[in-house]
């Protein structure tokens, strides 16, 4: 049997680009699994196209996608105020104009049909894998909503269920990972200037991109805390 890579995407936000340049060095193979953390859209400038891009590698690739906060936020626009308001105010602007800029009514079905299909988790091996960061005390079948889409990354301890966790959705001010405690946040900051963030499980190497093509690449210690 062949060795397969997870590799595990941070907060995307509309930034195309990035998300490309880092698929592309990346090139997943058959047996490799690509885990988006959610958030793929809002505030970026291209919304609708990181959705496109993840439709046609869904076709390609072994593609795991996470809800993100913000695909919750598009999702309840569609009810009107006050939602639609609440989520022109955190980067629905920027979406609406990838699509046009006139009505969520623009947006294709099939968008919305991926986002039905968002899984709210996702564990491999050791590995939980959330778009927040749900309090450390908790199983993820205990979770709720709040818990798994909205948390912030603070008040972190080893988990009691043994899994290490890898979210997002805490942008890092340093534009780097943030590894505590059995915990590692992977949003940094793509959108507000920083990086998209590529971890490997396997390895705890990650590779960064940016909007501009810089590329920035580290390693993390992923083995779990001593109890």
């Amino acid at each position: 049997m062949g060795v397969f890579m997870t590799y595990v995407f941070g907060d995307i936000h509309g930034c195309l680009h990035s998300f490309n340049t880092l698929i592309e060095l990346l090139s997943p193979g058959a047996d490799d699994v690509v885990v988006t953390l959610g958030d793929y859209v809002d505030r970026g400038p291209a919304s609708k196209g990181v959705i496109d891009r993840l439709l046609q590698l869904q076709e390609e690739i072994n593609l795991v996608t996470l809800r993100g906060n913000h695909e919750i936020m598009m999702e309840e626009a569609r009810k009107g105020p006050p939602a639609s308001s609440f989520w022109k105010l955190n980067g629905g602007i920027e979406t609406m104009a990838s699509y046009g800029g006139r009505s969520l009514k623009d947006v294709p079905q099939s968008h919305w049909d991926f986002f039905d299909q968002l899984k709210p988790h996702y564990i491999e091996g050791e590995f939980l894998l959330t778009h927040a960061t749900p309090p450390f005390d908790k199983t993820v079948e205990d979770c709720d909503d709040e818990d798994l889409y909205w948390s912030r990354f603070r008040d972190l301890k080893p988990r009691k269920d043994g899994l290490f966790l890898i979210c997002g959705h805490t942008p890092q001010e340093d534009r780097s990972p943030a590894l505590e405690s059995g915990h590692v946040c992977l949003d940094t900051g793509c959108v507000h200037g920083g990086f998209l963030t590529a971890l490997t499980l396997e390895t705890g190497a990650y590779i960064q991109a940016d909007e501009n093509g810089e590329l920035r690449d580290g390693k993390l210690d992923l083995s779990l805390p001593k109890s």
